[in-house]
């Protein structure tokens, strides 16, 4: 990505963060939790996504200040293609799964997904963090294959717009 496409998507970035973003988590244990979430679903995804491209992750506020909503933003075009959507879908929400299982907390509500031309359009793919922690739970004890996980999520994903 070359320095203007950068700025832009930088750019775009912001925007949609604070588009999407209610308000601020209240309590410091939230906002600990929300960025030591990120931080970890960021360094899962960037070592299993490789040569895809490093992802952001960024918390967002939601209506209840004691949970939050994680955002993660690929850096190139994963969504256009059927394979690097799958790879991108499989593993965040892999990683987000694996988080609320083994802390077994119910303050992540939802997951964010989107990538550099979806921020552009302001749009973004919307899963339940409960779907990811389930599949990922069922395929970590052997109940459900990679391919079927990949299924039930698209299923349960949502397209959303961020708001105006």
């Amino acid at each position: 990505m070359h320095a203007v496409g950068v700025v832009r998507f930088v750019a775009a970035l912001a925007a949609a963060l604070l588009l999407a973003a209610g308000p601020q988590p209240a309590s410091a244990d939230a906002r600990g939790a929300a960025v030591d979430a990120c931080y970890r679903v960021k360094r899962s995804a960037d070592q299993l996504l490789g040569k895809l491209g490093p992802v952001a992750c960024l918390p967002g506020a939601t209506d209840d200040p004691e949970r939050y909503d994680l955002i993660v933003i690929a850096r190139q075009p994963l969504f256009t293609a059927t394979p690097t959507r799958r790879a991108f879908v499989v593993v965040v929400a892999g990683a987000v799964g694996r988080l609320v299982n083994a802390r077994h907390h119910d303050v992540l509500r939802d997951l964010w997904l989107t990538d550099a031309r979806l921020v552009q359009q302001r749009r973004a793919y919307v899963l339940p963090a409960a779907v990811a922690a389930e599949t990922q739970g069922a395929v970590k004890a052997g109940r459900m294959a990679l391919e079927d996980m990949y299924f039930r999520l698209e299923l349960e994903m949502q397209s959303r717009h961020l708001r105006d």
